[in-house]
């Protein structure tokens, strides 16, 4: 909130309450909201002053749920002034995350969402996360990373959250030629739909996840060897595995 003069001429004069001290604070709410002088401060004004910014990208201004989230979370120690006066969509989403999560990241990637499924109490956050800011979220991150982090945040809302490393690794077992025209790996894909807002992942989603997940667990890129002759017999074994056969390591996803 800030209180408003009348022009005078071409100049107006105006403040932010956030430059006041208690008694002054006192003073001007006792007389300007009397005369109702008094209006809030417009999303683009409150951003600016958070981030000492001059240009807000549009993009951020249109994502409300995104303003209102950084408003609402502010560190204590408050927001890092952006470089060069300019604050861009991504400086504000990672803004945000290392806010709400402690997430600190030069720039989003695929393994740094992965990894979230580490941490339980992320998880439960995340999925707490009000509708429509997780949405905002999805999208930013789908249009930064492409079609796959639909998925892998779909997945992260049910049972199988913890496991997203694993599903990956699945994921790749179930692209491998070997279980191409595979009836038991076309029926394993069609129960994975599950964890997938009921939609089939797209090939090059599925790799993209495969690929980030193998980094996670071997850095060096070495995944390992005979994973596609493998790929038949442990797709087989989940499927014909029962509720209480630990055989089927992959049972927890298909079940």
């Amino acid at each position: 909130m800030r209180p408003c003069w009348p022009a005078r001429r071409t100049r107006a004069r105006a403040f932010s309450f956030a430059t006041c001290g208690p008694s002054r604070l006192a003073t001007i709410c006792s007389r300007d909201l009397r005369k109702r002088r008094v209006f809030p401060q417009q999303p683009n004004e409150v951003l600016a002053e958070l981030f000492g910014a001059r240009v807000i990208d549009p993009r951020v201004l249109s994502c409300k749920p995104l303003i209102d989230a950084l408003i609402n979370n502010v560190p204590k120690e408050g927001y890092r002034p952006v470089a060069g006066g300019s604050l861009d969509l991504q400086t504000a989403w990672l803004a945000l995350l290392q806010a709400m999560f402690g997430e600190c990241w030069d720039a989003p990637n695929l393994g740094n969402v992965l990894a979230w499924s580490f941490d339980e109490r992320r998880i439960r956050a995340l999925a707490e996360l009000d509708e429509a800011l997780r949405g905002a979220l999805t999208d930013w991150l789908s249009q930064t990373l492409g079609p796959v982090a639909q998925f892998v945040l779909a997945a992260m809302a049910t049972r199988v959250g913890s496991d997203l490393v694993a599903l990956g690794l699945l994921l790749d077992l179930l692209n491998q030629p070997e279980c191409r025209g595979v009836a038991e790996a076309q029926v394993a894909r069609g129960r994975l739909e599950q964890h997938f807002g009921h939609r089939e992942i797209d090939e090059a989603s599925a790799k993209a996840w495969a690929m980030a997940a193998g980094d996670l667990l071997w850095p060096s890129g070495h995944h390992g060897s005979g994973v596609g002759q493998a790929a038949t017999r442990r797709v087989g074994q989940a499927n014909r595995a029962g509720p209480g056969d630990e055989s089927g390591r992959a049972q927890p996803f298909l079940a």
